[in-house]
């Protein structure tokens, strides 16, 4: 057993969180298989919450549905928070320590000292591709690598498996970077503290931040406290570790906080002096060093968008920056076939292609996506609010033939920026259903006016979260499939 095995065996854990991401439940298993006594916490209903509680049924773990009991935080000996527990919560800040499922792998990584390296990927947008595509690069090397953290696959999944070597891609959201800090300033706060110093350091080999957009401002309340969470993935950096950020201003002001290399993607060319990486207007790309420029082929790339080559050529040097040889990363760049929810194509019937981008969850996102294609775009959008800026919807309208719009509290914003836009817009529908029927039978027409041009495609990049009719954007994602499969079953599909 190792030291953490050790100090876990025996010890109370709350997890506060269950959740419906894996996180919770990959949290829940390794805790048990270490010895802790487990109590599992969820407000959530246990009809909402059956789809995790279906893989815990064999478990020994305590589960209080539906409610939290202060006694459960007060005696516990540990609590760990799921991403989604606001940090004000009154019973997390009974508990006398409190830890998160990537904390506790971090501390597993320091306390066996693995000496394989680490890059680290956060971001508004782009950071599953770009962390999925740094996985992928670093196979294709001849590398060991393992995927986790916010891309669906908790750390600790994998924590128990690995032998040190392996080259670990974490995606994080400014939510589990912020979290980090705040489990460090509150493990031991009531002179209790089981596990010193479990947060462990983060201090990736490479810190990427894709860019920062205007999102998550229900819970922050300012740009400034969003991105300061961002920020966190290159502040435990070493003098020789890289962090990649944008070439904008939100890049220009991390670079002044960095303690490590800095290096910039942009499009273009980057701001005098600077160095990293380029994606061109005709969509090649290149590596920018002080002395040297150095093409990199994205021609053969799946992803459409110049924002996907963004994506492409940051996780293409952060390759390079562990190791992996320029052939081998540009001989990967055809086979790498995107995240599901990130512009995934679910199939073509009748001249019209589906395209499932429900992780689009800023209108941001949405004008990069439906800018992507050559071919004429119908949109669906629409969704949950959570105080996005959707302004860019009228930008939106221009680039593509129609816009169909689900019900929400972010569709009722939508509908007022949308006014006088110049292409039609149709709804709010009050299901997925029918409003995936609409926007079909739109693009039918536009593919057939099309003729001979490509086509159509009904891009589903809402822009704007899911909370209000579904899950989360996953299953979001899943229903899109699902409706869009009817039609897709007209007849053989071609993708």
């Amino acid at each position: 057993m190792t030291a953490l095995s050790d100090a876990l065996a025996g010890l109370r854990v709350t997890v506060m969180g269950i959740g419906l991401h894996g996180g919770g439940l990959e949290t829940i298993r390794y805790l048990e298989r270490h010895g802790a006594r487990v109590t599992a916490t969820d407000l959530r209903s246990e009809s909402e919450l059956r789809p995790t509680l279906n893989l815990l049924e064999s478990s020994t773990v305590r589960l209080v549905i539906g409610r939290h009991e202060a006694a459960d935080f007060e005696g516990a000996d540990l609590v760990v928070k799921n991403p989604a527990v606001p940090r004000s919560a009154p019973n997390l800040l009974r508990a006398p320590a409190i830890t998160t499922d990537v904390a506790l792998y971090l501390s597993v990584r320091s306390r066996e000292a693995h000496r394989g390296k680490l890059i680290a990927v956060t971001g508004t947008k782009g950071k599953s591709t770009t962390a999925g595509a740094c996985a992928h690069m670093v196979a294709a090397g001849g590398g060991e690598v393992r995927l986790g953290g916010n891309i669906t696959v908790s750390p600790l999944a994998f924590a128990d498996e690995l032998d040190g070597s392996e080259t670990i891609v974490l995606e994080l959201s400014s939510f589990q970077l912020g979290d980090l800090a705040f489990a460090a300033g509150h493990n031991g706060q009531t002179g209790r503290n089981p596990l010193p110093p479990v947060e462990g350091s983060l201090a990736p080999d490479v810190a990427v931040i894709t860019n920062i957009m205007h999102d998550h401002q229900d819970y922050y309340h300012s740009m400034e406290l969003y991105a300061a969470d961002k920020e966190r993935v290159f502040l435990s950096q070493g003098g020789g570790q890289l962090a990649l950020l944008p070439d904008d201003r939100w890049g220009s002001r991390f670079s002044e906080r960095a303690p490590g290399r800095v290096g910039f993607v942009g499009t273009g060319a980057l701001s005098s002096g600077r160095v990293g990486a380029i994606v061109r207007a005709d969509g090649s790309a290149a590596w920018i060093d002080a002395d040297s420029v150095t093409e990199i082929d994205l021609s053969e790339a799946r992803l459409p968008g110049r924002h996907n080559a963004i994506n492409l050529v940051t996780a293409s040097l952060s390759a390079r920056e562990v190791g992996v040889a320029k052939g081998a990363i540009e001989a990967s760049i055809p086979s790498f076939p995107g995240v599901p929810h990130r512009m995934e194509e679910v199939g073509s019937v009748r001249g019209v292609r589906f395209v499932n981008d429900s992780a689009a969850t800023i209108p941001e996102a949405t004008l990069a996506s439906a800018e992507a294609f050559a071919f004429p775009v119908v949109l669906i959008a629409g969704g949950t609010d959570k105080e996005i800026d959707v302004t860019p919807m009228q930008q939106i309208a221009s680039a593509v033939r129609g816009v169909h719009l689900i019900a929400g509290s972010a569709t009722d914003r939508m509908v007022r920026a949308l006014q006088g836009a110049p292409c039609p817009v149709e709804g709010p529908f009050p299901s997925l259903e029918e409003t995936v029927a609409s926007a079909y039978a739109q693009a039918v027409r536009v593919a057939a006016d099309a003729s001979g041009a490509g086509g159509a495609v009904v891009l589903f990049s809402p822009g704007a979260a899911s909370f209000e009719m579904f899950r989360n954007e996953f299953d979001r994602g899943d229903a899109f499939r699902t409706a869009a499969g009817r039609y897709l079953s007209e007849e053989p599909r071609t993708s």
